[in-house]
């Protein structure tokens, strides 16, 4: 039984602004993780389980580099299972071999979602599965792992799995969280490089070895007494549809777009200077600025990037001495508030709960990416 994990995240500061060419942002690894376990197949098959959408035991053949499953699949499952099903093709596709297996998966959910049915809370599961079902499939494939450059490889295939699987529209940011934990200053990689490696069939091996261009990954270190709260609208959003508005936005009011991204990019270096200086009045002023700026992309683009229920999170953070923002593309999911005081986070979390936003208390994940079991 191999099992692996992987942490989810919580994107600080940046948002939006990633997406595009020498742009930025951070992100924290939280410490709610997601599992993926597998093991030997007796029959000559691949078996999925995934746990967290009642799907169990479904079985496939692998055929002509593709997952064919054997018994048919409604919609909804067909749309659950597409992406295990398109890393594990990937994965066999790079191996260039053949041996059955098991893999099911499962994530821990904040305790803020422990009474909620949702599946989708915008917390980078999808980015988390991907790290963790590729890692399982290298240890069970007996793929190296060991050094440095093995792991950069590995990492490298879950941004690229990621990048594609988001139609190429993608920053990458959550895969990062995923891999390496932590809190991270993170610069996106070229994206019209990328694309066009994949557009014209680029051997996958030497890909994953390439420099991607304008790519970085720098910790950022932990700030004594930080609170880091997490606060769910009970609202899912679509982060393809949003991009996808965002898109035809910027097509039509590029130079507006264009100083709000620039606006938000040097913010996050500005915050970024501060967090290296454990600036804390710093910081949460940031903060307020970044929230602010989105607050002005979702005014302009009539994009409802901060819903109501992201705006009044916000406010009742300022309000109470913290730091709040929408956290990840908006239109719902979750929201955060940073503060550097136990009474402050407390009397946020309660407001929070008068107004019907479920909060709840994180802590930061420095591990990212585990191998927890190797053994048969």
């Amino acid at each position: 039984m191999i099992r692996t994990s992987a942490p989810l995240k919580l994107v600080i500061a940046g948002e939006w602004a990633v997406l595009e060419p020498n742009s930025c942002a951070i992100v924290a690894a939280i410490n709610n993780r997601l599992f993926c376990e597998i093991e030997s197949n007796p029959k000559n098959e691949i078996e999925i389980s995934l746990l967290d959408f009642n799907i169990k035991e479904v079985s496939a053949i692998y055929k002509d580099n593709e997952l064919v499953f054997t018994q048919p699949l409604d919609k909804k499952t067909e749309n659950y299972i597409r992406l295990t099903k398109f890393v594990i093709e990937s994965a066999l596709f790079l191996f260039n071999y053949f041996k059955p297996f098991k893999i099911r998966t499962w994530c821990e959910k904040p305790t803020c979602f422990s009474s909620c049915s949702e599946t989708k809370f915008g917390l980078g599961s999808s980015a988390a599965a991907i790290v963790a079902i590729l890692a399982a499939l290298h240890v069970f494939y007996n793929i190296p792992l060991n050094k440095k450059r093995e792991m950069e490889r590995l990492f490298k295939f879950c941004l690229l799995s990621h990048y594609i699987l988001q139609n190429m529209r993608g920053s990458g940011i959550d895969i990062a969280a995923a891999f390496y934990g932590g809190i991270i200053h993170y610069t996106r990689f070229d994206p019209v490089w990328v694309s066009q490696k994949i557009q014209n069939n680029f051997p996958l091996d030497i890909f994953i070895e390439y420099k991607w261009p304008n790519l970085e990954i720098n910790h950022l270190p932990p700030i004594p007494d930080m609170k880091l709260l997490l606060g769910w609208t009970q609202k899912p959003a679509s982060t393809s549809h949003l991009i996808s508005q965002m898109e035809t936005f910027k097509i039509r009011n590029a130079p507006i777009y264009h100083e709000l991204i620039s606006q938000i990019t040097k913010l996050v270096k500005d915050l970024t200077k501060a967090w290296r200086k454990k600036n804390k009045s710093r910081i949460l002023a940031d903060i307020k600025i970044n929230e602010m700026y989105l607050r002005r992309l979702s005014e302009i683009s009539g994009i409802p990037i901060e819903i109501p229920e992201l705006r009044l999170l916000c406010e009742i953070a300022d309000e109470l001495g913290g730091a709040g923002k929408l956290s990840g593309a908006g239109g719902g999911d979750c929201g955060i508030a940073i503060c550097f005081d136990e009474e402050i986070s407390t009397k946020i979390l309660e407001e929070w709960e008068k107004y019907n936003i479920i909060g709840t208390k994180m802590e930061i994940d420095f591990d990212g990416l585990k191998i927890e079991t190797s053994k048969f």
